[in-house]
């Protein structure tokens, strides 16, 4: 049973960076559905996309996070909505005047609006869809009130764009819908204004204070509004507040430091996380604390949607990195002089069920292809580089553009303290039971038997296990698809796996 619908647009997003020109996909209610589904909701978005290139990867990298997409609406005669950014300028160029999304109708959805947010307990909406057009905004009144007849809890964030209408026509729109909303999200702007507009506090009012005096006057059982505040060290403290029914809560006090690498995203994920506290009742400061932990780590990757799941949440990091690579079996490493065939290459590799990928930096333009394979691929994919030489140097960087994991032939000197203050996974090298005894001790819970196919008889590698059951090893070095028998027999189950996966073609 569905827990959380959205309804709203996604869109391509088209930026220019050091590695060309990106694309990636977001939309504020996609965001929050992909976010909800990595914490492991069953979350349901609705939508409308053309029949064209955008649409489907939209289609295609929130059905693989987990979200319900099979009552998006396509509509061929329609194009799906594009902009593009322009950092230098700070210009955001729109193409979406006559998308799919703003000639959806109500009508549209099949079984009907009704029928899909049947059975769930939350639907969250925000201020960007009524200023798209009468058709979104008549799907979006239809389904505050469908919800309300229904008994579903709605979530509103105001979310203003000044790009789409003055704030003043946004307020007259929501306003008379407060009364629905039980959860309703602010932004700081925001609640000046309406403490302006309406009269409602004297003199210069804390935040806290302002979220209980909408709350009050509307009658809305949460008002949230989450605050990021610039540090002189570059970095942002991140703290929030909710207004209830049981008073003020605020994390002013108990702040989150976080560096986010691009402004995306991060206040979707807060709400996906505050959501999915509520739905668990979880005490509303210990939720605070987890929703803006979790806004932070979000933005840690590049892109809007979350590539951080619940287990990387609420457990120790790296040891659910470890986890899911665990699971994904195979490590592809990457490892060429072609960018261009090594991005195509991973995408066919992942169109094949490959899920973790390394990138080497001994690679030409490691960094910049990273950077393509995290915008390009699905949040689901794990990335990471390989051959580090210079960990203090190299992580930083590679985690920037969104590796969680890193890989060493040996043991470079830091490897494991930097990887971990960044919360990427090391799986430092080792070549004998002298070398994987030494990793272990400094702490490391992965080595990388290298090379594998050369270095490593059985009886030696049959001593690995004894020896240290708790380690995860990963042999590499020679190792390819029709090894995996071999190798599993001997109880190695994850591999990485070079040219004999990815190809010998990769070089000049």
């Amino acid at each position: 049973m569905v827990e959380v619908v959205t309804l709203g647009e996604a869109m391509l997003r088209t930026v220019d960076s050091t590695a060309g020109r990106l694309q990636t996909v977001g939309g504020a209610e996609l965001n929050v559905a992909v976010a909800l589904a990595q914490l492991g909701r069953k979350a349901r978005w609705l939508s409308a996309v053309g029949d064209d290139a955008a649409g489907w990867r939209i289609l295609d990298e929130a059905s693989r996070a987990g979200v319900d997409t099979t009552s998006v609406v396509i509509l061929p005669q329609y194009s799906s909505g594009e902009y593009s950014v322009d950092h230098a300028t700070s210009k955001v160029e729109y193409q979406r005047a006559d998308s799919a999304f703003a000639n959806l109708s109500h009508t549209m959805f099949k079984p009907s609006l009704r029928q899909l947010l049947g059975g769930a307990k939350w639907l969250h909406l925000t201020g960007i869809t009524p200023l798209l057009g009468n058709l979104p905004r008549g799907v979006w009144s239809t389904a505050l009130a469908t919800a309300e007849l229904d008994g579903i809890k709605i979530s509103l964030d105001f979310n203003h764009r000044s790009g789409l209408g003055e704030w003043d026509e946004l307020w007259r729109v929501v306003e008379p819908h407060l009364r629905k909303i039980h959860l309703l999200t602010l932004s700081e702007s925001d609640l000046e204004n309406i403490n302006r507009k309406s009269g409602l506090l004297n003199g210069t009012p804390t935040i806290e204070e302002m979220v209980e005096a909408v709350r009050s006057r509307w009658l809305v059982t949460w008002v949230a509004c989450t605050v990021k505040q610039p540090q002189p060290d570059g970095s942002q403290s991140r703290w929030s507040t909710v207004a209830g029914p049981d008073g003020v809560v605020s994390t002013r006090e108990t702040p989150t430091s976080q560096c986010p690498v691009e402004p995306l995203g991060g206040g979707d994920a807060w709400l996906a996380a505050l959501l999915d506290g509520m739905l668990d009742d979880m005490a509303l400061e210990d939720n605070l604390i987890r929703a803006d932990r979790y806004a932070a780590l979000v933005q840690t990757s590049p892109g809007d949607l979350s590539t951080i799941t619940k287990s990387q949440l609420d457990g120790d990091f790296t040891d659910a990195t470890l986890e899911r690579l665990k699971s994904a079996k195979t490590i592809a490493i990457l490892r060429g002089t072609k960018p261009d065939l090594m991005v195509e290459r991973a995408k066919e590799l992942v169109t094949a069920g490959i899920t973790a990928l390394e990138i080497t930096l001994d690679s030409t333009s490691a960094f910049a292809t990273l950077q393509r394979l995290r915008a390009e691929l699905p949040p689901d994919i794990l990335l990471g580089v390989g051959t580090v030489s210079r960990p203090l140097e190299q992580l930083p960087e590679a985690n920037s553009h969104g590796a969680v994991f890193c890989l060493a032939a040996n043991f470079p000197e830091d490897m494991i303290a930097v990887a971990e203050n960044l919360q990427m996974l090391p799986v430092v090298g080792a070549a004998d039971l002298d070398q994987v005894a030494k990793a272990v001790a400094a702490g490391a819970r992965a080595v990388k038997l290298f090379h594998a196919e050369h270095d490593w008889d059985e009886e030696t590698l049959s001593q690995c296990q004894v020896n240290h059951p708790d380690i995860t090893f990963v042999p590499v070095g020679g190792v390819g698809l029709g090894d995996r028998a071999r190798w599993e027999s001997l109880g190695f189950t994850l591999l990485g796996m070079g040219e004999k996966l990815a190809g010998s073609d990769l070089k000049a």
